[in-house]
């Protein structure tokens, strides 16, 4: 095994356990079960340390022009409005963290593979194969089992433990499942956006695309800060009513997840990328046993088994069909008596794209 295959396999080590200690970091922070925060503040302050983060960046290292490259009209308009759709979607995460724990969320966030499938079928009408619409059968038929052994196994989210009336914590949780599935649509739809046009304005540096995200990622945040503060207390008691030093933490797990993915997710192709993915879910649940003493449950443990494994299946499904894809086209060519030039993916199969775009939470 080569030293760079070596290296790629280290950089997914660091990804699972990037993507674990964020959910572990929001895990840490409830206070018997819920967050005493505005569920926005933390994304707020993200923001603000990213965008003073990339303004000193470019102020370093672009010179005297690093204001008017921060501020080209052509590019900021497309990344803010990028970064206000990322915005949602991390506020969409906190909320579905306040309505289950860590676990859960991991294991209903591998639905982005089905959304993703779906979206494109019925956009763009290109369609899964026999074998791999079967192993998609197979991670809802994965996820269903463990949603459902987690609540029949009385594991259910600790902001339950409040909910006087057992239908209302079955409420919460159908509505953290919600939001679950909104968070994952929208950070399919950012994947898309984010891939076409880091690529397109690949002239601006890395730092100055992360500073024109978060000027509307920050605005969009603040607005929805506001408006989730239904019972008035931010605007009575400050913005940083209940915050602790955990919640401090979460604001630092979102800024390093932030540039971490951005940068791994450049290094990791599309197979090693969803297998850490995959794996942050047992990652979650395994540092829940031992930071949190959460009781091992068997039956969840091999539902949650049965889900990681499925979607790295269904990766390795699709990587196969794309070579296989590629060879088609390739001896198709070479009988015709035209050169064949390799290409990233084939014509028309958007999966591939999306599988190694860079995402946010996201």
């Amino acid at each position: 095994m080569s030293i760079m295959h070596l290296g790629k396999w280290g950089l997914m080590v660091v990804f699972v356990l990037i993507r674990a200690a964020h959910t572990m970091t929001m895990e840490a922070s409830k206070v018997d079960g819920r967050f005493l925060y505005n569920k926005a503040t933390p994304v707020v302050v993200e923001c603000v340390i990213t965008f003073v983060v990339g303004l000193y960046m470019a102020y370093s290292l672009e010179g005297p022009d690093w204001l008017r490259k921060c501020l080209a009209p052509e590019s900021f308009k497309v990344f803010s409005l990028i970064g206000a759709l990322f915005a949602i979607g991390d506020i969409l995460e906190m909320q579905s963290m306040s309505a289950m724990d860590g676990a859960v969320y991991q294991v209903l966030g591998q639905s982005k593979l089905i959304v993703t499938a779906v979206t494109l079928w019925a956009i763009k009408g290109q369609g899964q194969t026999a074998l791999e619409w079967v192993v998609l059968a197979l991670i809802v038929a994965s996820m269903s089992a463990f949603v459902i052994e987690d609540h029949n196994s009385g594991n259910l989210p600790a902001a339950a433990v409040y909910d006087s009336q057992p239908q209302q914590s079955f409420v919460r949780k159908l509505l953290g499942i919600g939001y679950v599935m909104s968070k994952v649509t929208i950070s399919c739809v950012c994947a898309v956006l984010a891939d076409k046009y880091m690529k397109k304005f690949s002239d601006v540096p890395f730092y100055i695309q992360m500073a024109q995200y978060k000027i509307a990622w920050f605005a969009t945040c603040f607005v929805l800060a506001y408006a989730l503060d239904r019972e008035g207390e931010m605007t009575q008691f400050g913005f940083f009513h209940g915050w602790t030093l955990s919640t401090w933490a979460v604001a630092v797990s979102f800024t390093i997840k932030g540039w971490c993915t951005m940068y791994l997710l450049r290094s990791l192709d599309s197979v090693l990328k969803n297998i850490g993915e995959a794996l942050a879910v047992i990652a979650v649940y395994l540092f829940s046993i031992l930071l949190w003493g959460r009781a091992f449950d068997a039956a969840a443990f091999l539902s949650m088994s049965a889900v990681v494994l499925a979607v790295v299946t269904y990766t390795l499904v699709v990587r196969l069909e794309t070579k296989n894809k590629r060879l088609m086209f390739m001896l198709v060519e070479i009988q015709d008596d035209v050169p064949y030039v390799p290409t990233s993916s084939p014509p028309g199969d958007a999966r591939a794209a999306l599988s190694s775009s860079p995402e946010t939470n996201h």
